[in-house]
Formats: C-alpha cells, sequence, structure tokens
C-alpha cells in the first residue's frame, strides 16, 4: 500500500515520496549479529576441543548479503535493490547510490563534486546511526537532517537508474521502501552520474540479484522518469556550493 516517507530531509519534507513498503524477514543487523556469536562459539568450541552445537540456519562462512537477499526475497523480488553510502567531503555529506553488488567508485564522487579523491572519506556506521536516527548498517538515501549550514546532503545516483523499468529497493531497518524511479529523481533531486557504480573487489560476492519477469515493472501506474541531470566526464558543475 502506498504510503510518505516521513524524513527530516527539507526537501524530502517538501516533496514526500509516494513508495511502497514491506516487512523484511531479516535485517542486515541481526544476521551479522547471528553470524558474529556462531563464529565465536565456533571458535570457542574449537579451542575447547568439542563440537560446536551451532544453528543449521546460520551460515558463518556465506556473505551475509547473500544471506539477506535469500531471507527478503519477498521484498528483493519487487525491483532493484540499491545500496547507499555516505561520504564526508570537506565538511559537506555526500551519499552515491549504486545497484547492490555493484560499489561506488570513489573517483566519480570526487570528480562530481570537484574535489581531490584525497578528501572523500567514507563515514562510520556509528556516526551515520547517530545522524539520521535509523539503526546500525541502515544507510538510506534520505532522512538526513541539514549540516551546520543548514545544506542537505548531496545525493549522487548512477545513471544507470535512468534507464530501469523496476522499482527501486532501499533498506530502512525492520522494513524494505520501493520507490519508482521518477518518484525518487523526484523527491530527492539526486544528480545522475555516469559510471559511479564499479564491481565489487571481492569475486566471491558478485553473483547478481535475480529478478523475475513477472513481478510488476511500475505498479503505481506512475509516468517514466523525467530526464534527469547527468555527470559525467567532460561536464562537471559546481554542485558542492
Amino acid at each position: 500500500m502506498p504510503y510518505l516517507i516521513p524524513s527530516r530531509d527539507p526537501i524530502s519534507v517538501k516533496a514526500q515520496c509516494l513508495s511502497e513498503r514491506y516487512t523484511l524477514h531479516k535485517s542486515f543487523r541481526s544476521i551479522k549479529y547471528a553470524q558474529q556469536e556462531a563464529a565465536k562459539a565456533k571458535a570457542a568450541a574449537k579451542k575447547a576441543g568439542k563440537a560446536a552445537a551451532l544453528n543449521d540456519k546460520i551460515a558463518t562462512d556465506a556473505s551475509p548479503w547473500d544471506v539477506y537477499l535469500r531471507a527478503n526475497s519477498n521484498f528483493v523480488s519487487h525491483g532493484v535493490f540499491m545500496q547507499t553510502v555516505a561520504w564526508q567531503v570537506e565538511g559537506r555529506r555526500v551519499l552515491s547510490v549504486v545497484p547492490h553488488p555493484l560499489m561506488t567508485d570513489v573517483e566519480k564522487v570526487a570528480k562530481a563534486v570537484q574535489k581531490n579523491v584525497a578528501s572523500v572519506k567514507k563515514c562510520k556506521l556509528t556516526d551515520i546511526s547517530k545522524e539520521t536516527g535509523f539503526p546500525a548498517f541502515v544507510c538510506p538515501p534520505f532522512g538526513y537532517p541539514p549540516d551546520a549550514e543548514g545544506r542537505p546532503p548531496l545525493l549522487l545516483v548512477d545513471s544507470s537508474v535512468t534507464e530501469m523499468k523496476k522499482p527501486l529497493l532501499f533498506d530502512v531497518g525492520t522494513m524494505g521502501v520501493s520507490l519508482n524511479v521518477s518518484e525518487f529523481l523526484r523527491s530527492t533531486r539526486a544528480c545522475c552520474v555516469e559510471n559511479l557504480a564499479q564491481p565489487n573487489s571481492k569475486p566471491a560476492f558478485q553473483k547478481p540479484l535475480e529478478i523475475p519477469d513477472s513481478c510488476p515493472s511500475n505498479p503505481s501506474g506512475t509516468a517514466s522518469p523525467e530526464p534527469a541531470p547527468i555527470i559525467n566526464d567532460t561536464v562537471a558543475d559546481a554542485i558542492m556550493t
């Protein structure tokens, strides 16, 4: 059922994102915690020369994201799962959004904001949680308060989203949020950056997320996304001001 995403971001407060929400069967945080506890029990049992009595459902050797995607297939099957990374660039908060399991190209972030790549620092999870009020391991592209100068975070998204027909999916803790591309671009005013996403450097976690063709591509019937500003290698506006 459509609902409005509450946000402290002044842009999102004015626009209010019309979205769909889904209950998550397992949060990424709970999966990480369960794996860590299972690994500790296994190590302690090995040290004591005993067999560890572990829950067979807890796969300590699997990627937590793989476990997350399987556990929440009811959610991730409805669109393209996106991941957001928060950066600090000389006092300005910058958020990058790319399709899972791709990673953000830091050099593209630096070029987009016209700063040296050395100035782009990834934010700590604890700092993100304190700043947004979201649980640990949750970093959505909305809900951030303005900085000391009253500026909302600068949001960058890989330009491939403009060609996507299925909704964009975001994890907000205990539930998942689905937004059509047009609604996401309209409400967040994200700047599209060419080749912002790059392959993960860890081959073991490269398995792409398969989405059934039977899933609706535009469940709310909204219009196709309007053209969004695209930052490429030859044109970079002064967007840090």
